[in-house]
């Protein structure tokens, strides 16, 4: 399938970015998908955890850490603790769509 065939099309052009969901560790117990907001400080920590390339591009770790508070302070970061079973995957991808939404209409 071709990206533009997509539906709600494709955009041409850069497009603001909303927000950040990070996958969290599943757990046996867990009933329900959660979403939950970092703080700031956690949200650059945890970004800098899933910067990809960073050893091999020989990107100082001080300068990864800033790009990824400079992102975290402009765009909220979420973990996304999902319920263990993948026959449960909508509820996780509904959760996340409704956070989404949320983040969306919100004023900035």
């Amino acid at each position: 399938m071709h990206a533009a065939d997509l539906p709600g099309g494709f955009r041409a052009t850069p497009a603001l970015l909303g927000g950040i969901y990070l996958l969290g560790p599943r757990s046996d117990e867990r009933s329900a998908a959660e979403i939950v907001p970092l703080s700031l400080h956690r949200a650059g920590l945890a970004l800098l955890g899933h910067l990809y390339g960073a050893r091999w591009l020989r990107i100082p770790q001080t300068q990864a850490l800033k790009w990824c508070a400079q992102i975290a302070g402009r765009t909220p970061v979420r973990i996304v603790h999902a319920p263990p079973g993948l026959e449960r995957i909508n509820e996780t991808a509904d959760a996340v769509i409704a956070d989404a939404r949320c983040l969306a209409a919100a004023p900035s």
